[in-house]
């Protein structure tokens, strides 16, 4: 899936709503986003026409399910027209969009590399000691696949790729058999032709691009794909607005990302200065609560700003969800999510092959390794502050490799 690039996020939707909220005096029903070329262009604009109108979100009740990307307290988009100089303010309006609130700090746009699926899975398998071949069919059937670069040969044996998955990654008109994978059953290497175990569900066609895996299926390896960027964390941030007209005390909830304690890094008040780019930043005494699914940020003295920022810890899988179309994308960096997707592939065949468990637990502790030292470098630096009354801080969490 295409994670959400921009997010904007809502203290108190019911106040809001209400017309009850400071920095809206009306019943407000949906807020508009703009983009901005630039941080002047953002910064000079007043009433929302210096920007271009990117996207609508509809205000819901905070009693209504959580969601990390479409409410109550946190709406998410994918800009498909951002670019990394890219900013970005929005605002409330009526639900006949004819009164408006005042236009919202300017922020710029977290943009981090994109890797596609169909290319993570070719990098993996690459990693791994070329296990993976890729080829462009140049003619086919729903049981066969004819690459003459691939397949003929006067020295390798016909059975060089026999048992192994051959995994159509794109086919030219973005069609079926598009991400089907069946086992290559022999290839007449003369030819150049490698017939399959069994028929796919349409022909192989002309330009159709295709993978050879030796290892693992390509489900298999999308699955552990997936398993690890569970274990793989970046740090986010979350704006949150303090509403001083007591609604909502101080007791707020937090983004459906944070599920416990440990996943609050740090909560500091930021005040922005109007006549610069400046933002002062203050350390303040606060609690995490959870009930369940929610977690709820409890302060113990009134903010001297009217902002929070929450720094807290997701996982890549639960920010961006399952990959599992050749075109969805992830923004883990894929020095790391290469090698600790191998190491995943490594497990998985350890654990289901007696035979060849000694080579490949060989195999596993060197790419750990390897592991753990991208995780040094890409999982967040994680520095907790020492709470009041507390013995000694919490300490780094780097993903459970």
């Amino acid at each position: 899936m295409t994670a959400s690039n921009v997010f904007v996020s809502v203290a108190n939707p019911d106040a809001l709503m209400a017309g009850t909220h400071p920095s809206c005096t009306f019943p407000a029903a949906i807020v508009q986003l703009f983009r901005y070329v630039n941080e002047d262009s953002a910064r000079d604009d007043t009433d929302g026409s210096g920007g271009i109108p990117v996207t609508t979100f509809t205000l819901i009740a905070a009693n209504e399910p959580i969601s990390a990307e479409s409410g109550p307290f946190r709406f998410g988009y994918y800009d498909s027209g951002a670019i990394g100089t890219s900013w970005y303010r929005y605002r409330f309006a009526d639900a006949a969009v004819t009164t408006f609130s005042p236009l919202s700090y300017p922020w710029l746009i977290s943009q981090r590399p994109e890797t596609t699926l169909r290319e993570l899975i070719f990098e993996v398998g690459s990693s791994m000691g070329e296990t993976v071949k890729r080829g462009t069919a140049t003619a086919g059937a729903s049981d066969s696949v004819t690459c003459t670069k691939l397949f003929k040969s006067s020295v390798v044996d016909s059975r060089w790729y026999r048992g192994s998955h051959l995994w159509i990654e794109q086919s030219a008109d973005q069609l079926a058999p598009q991400g089907e994978e069946q086992i290559v059953a022999s290839v007449d290497t003369a030819a150049g032709i490698a017939s399959l175990d069994n028929e796919l569900s349409a022909s192989i066609g002309v330009g159709d691009i295709f993978q050879v895996h030796a290892l693992a299926p390509v489900a298999e390896v999308i699955r552990c794909i997936n398993r690890v960027r569970e274990r793989m964390f970046m740090e986010r941030h979350y704006q949150l607005a303090i509403d001083r007209t007591n609604t909502a005390g101080n007791r707020y909830t937090l983004p459906s990302p944070i599920r416990n304690k440990s996943d609050v890094l740090d909560v500091r008040e930021v005040q922005y200065h109007t006549a610069s780019t400046w933002q002062s930043v203050a350390e303040m005494h606060y609690e995490v609560e959870v009930d369940g699914d929610r977690a709820t940020l409890v302060f113990f003295t009134m903010p001297e700003t009217n902002v929070l920022d929450i720094v807290y810890e997701e996982s890549y899988r639960q920010m961006e969800g399952l990959l599992l179309d050749g075109s969805d994308v992830t923004r883990a960096p894929i020095e790391w999510l290469r090698r600790a997707a191998a190491w995943e592939i490594y497990r998985w065949i350890y654990e289901g092959e007696d035979n060849v468990a000694s080579r490949y637990g060989a195999k596993m502790g060197v790419t750990m390794e390897e592991v753990q030292a991208l995780s040094g470098r890409y999982a967040p630096s994680v520095i907790r502050r020492m709470k009041t009354g507390a013995r000694e801080p919490i300490g780094p969490r780097r993903g459970s490799f």
